[in-house]
């Protein structure tokens, strides 16, 4: 495995793992973002992987090429993306994806009035696009703050298992 791919491929499989966790501990009521302020930061690392995984694909010029996969039925075309994926891998990839959009379902309404939690001028506030909703006590703005998170993390889920499965070691790579 050339050290680039080694790399983003170790790194998808860390940053997985990371989100699974703050997925459950969201799930448990933690506000993970008060205890580990830049958890954020995994919404950047998820796209950096996402993309070098996407670019990735290029290898397979049956993928991008028109005239190569024009006849190609779509399980033909997972086939290519997937060939030297585990299946393991692609249940848990199949298992994700359907699971984050239950979650993105529930957790869309959350509280049932919309609008995203802030704080402004020292006030936990509800708003929609600027205009406040209601006034929140600190227990529901955590609560909207984790929901969130909870919310952001099975997206991550569904990008990072995305770019493990793509970047799993190839079977040359390995022989090699």
């Amino acid at each position: 495995m050339k050290n680039i791919n080694r790399f983003f491929f170790i790194a998808a499989t860390i940053s997985l793992i990371l989100a699974i966790v703050v997925h459950v501990l969201s799930l448990s009521g933690v506000y993970v973002e008060d205890k580990v302020p830049y958890v954020s930061a995994l919404h950047f690392v998820t796209l950096i992987v996402f993309f070098f995984a996407f670019f990735d694909l290029r290898k397979t010029p049956e993928i991008w090429d028109n005239e190569l996969r024009k006849d190609l039925k779509m399980s033909a075309y997972y086939k290519l993306m997937f060939k030297d994926t585990p299946k393991p891998i692609l249940v848990l990839m199949a298992a994700i994806f359907i699971y984050a959009q239950v979650d993105f379902f529930l957790s869309f309404n959350y509280g049932g009035e919309g609008g995203t939690a802030d704080i402004r001028d020292g006030n936990y506030v509800l708003h929609n696009h600027g205009d406040i909703i209601k006034q929140l006590t600190e227990k529901e703005y955590i609560g909207y703050q984790i929901n969130s998170l909870r919310s952001y993390s099975s997206t991550w889920m569904i990008f990072l298992v995305f770019a493990v499965s793509i970047l799993w070691p190839k079977q040359e790579e390995l022989k090699g």
